[in-house]
């Protein structure tokens, strides 16, 4: 997870520009997910994008 946090460059598929970003996002979600007692886990590959599934314990 992570490898999936740091601060390299991203870009986007709908602009030629280069967008910088800390991933903090990300980070927030993961903590919330964690706070919560649940997981995240993300998948990327160059060029198809990323996926995440987050996974919480049911209510009691």
């Amino acid at each position: 997870m992570n490898a999936l946090n740091d601060s390299t460059p991203k870009t986007s598929a709908r602009k030629p520009v280069t967008i910088h970003s800390h991933g903090l996002g990300l980070e927030f979600v993961r903590t919330v997910v964690a706070r919560h007692g649940g997981t995240i886990d993300g998948h990327a590959a160059p060029g198809a994008g990323a996926t995440f599934c987050i996974s919480l314990p049911r209510a009691r």
